[in-house]
């Protein structure tokens, strides 16, 4: 019997890590499609708002 829970633990924690590194690959890869220079941000009512990222235009302040 011990045998038999030690596999049946051993076979869930494979599928947990499993599980758990798919879910962050998909995260990565989803995240990685957005370009560098927009960001899109979920809002309340499910419209989405799209800022854009000016760093790397290197524009100075005129001060």
């Amino acid at each position: 019997m011990q045998l038999k829970r030690k596999l049946f633990l051993l076979a869930l924690g494979l599928v947990v890590v499993t599980l758990t590194a798919s879910l962050i690959f998909i995260k990565q890869k989803a995240s990685s499609n957005a370009t560098s220079s927009e960001t899109i941000l979920p809002v309340a009512n499910g419209q989405t708002v799209t800022t854009l990222d000016y760093s790397d235009l290197n524009i100075n302040n005129f001060r």
